[in-house]
């Protein structure tokens, strides 16, 4: 997982808009139905098996907490159904918003 740091306040404006419009829907699930979203991070790499040194694994996380990755400007977004593990042949693209 790489962490990120919004620049301005478009990220929350857009998380805000989203959660607002989930509230006029009957979905049952909102988009805080895990944990309120308030941070800005992408997940790099997903591991088919399980670690063989986790900790090892955690060690090295530690070296690079604070390691740049580069900047990364947003031009479009997805609206996706998907499940926990983004299986390919269930990630369905409902709608792609350009900014």
């Amino acid at each position: 997982m790489i962490q990120g740091f919004p620049v301005g306040e478009g990220l929350d404006m857009l998380r805000n808009c989203i959660r607002n419009n989930f509230k006029s829907t009957d979905l049952q699930q909102s988009i805080d139905s895990r944990y309120r979203l308030t941070t800005a991070h992408m997940t790099s790499v997903r591991f088919r098996e399980e670690l063989s040194s986790p900790y090892k694994f955690g060690n090295l996380l530690k070296d690079y907490r604070t390691a740049g990755f580069g900047e990364m400007k947003v031009q479009s977004l997805e609206l996706v159904y998907n499940d926990w593990y983004q299986t390919s042949n269930i990630v369905k693209i409902l709608h792609s918003f350009h900014l």
